[in-house]
């Protein structure tokens, strides 16, 4: 599959991050990205379409949380490439929990990072 032909969905509840992340994931060459802030939203996006790739914060105090997103859409018969992200070092057991996850970062991804990633993952 061609990076251009790449559905992305970043779910994070900081608006900075979401931006962030899309803008690179633009930069790599992924050119369809949605952005959701909850989990509510991000099921209703699943709906309508099939993700490739996924960057999930692990979760929020609103109850927004990452694995749980994983298993819906598994549920939904998605099987994107997940990197899951977290402040949090503490998260690290949790998503190992809902593997596979493809990446974890317990801090923000660089623009390198995040690009070498996604073309690791989607070799032209």
């Amino acid at each position: 599959m061609k990076i251009n032909e790449i559905t992305a969905l970043v779910v994070d509840d900081d608006t900075a991050q979401r931006n962030l992340y899309s803008k690179i994931l633009n930069k790599a060459g992924i050119v369809d990205v949605d952005v959701a802030n909850s989990e509510k939203q991000t099921i209703e996006l699943m709906k309508d379409t099939k993700y490739h790739f996924m960057i999930l914060d692990t979760e929020d105090i609103t109850g927004f949380y990452g694995p749980r997103i994983l298993e819906k859409a598994r549920e939904m018969g998605q099987t994107p490439v997940v990197f899951a992200v977290s402040g949090d070092p503490s998260n690290r057991e949790r998503w190992e929990k809902a593997k596979p996850t493809n990446f974890y970062s317990k801090t923000e991804l660089s623009v390198k990072k995040l690009i070498d990633l996604v073309k690791e993952q989607f070799p032209e």
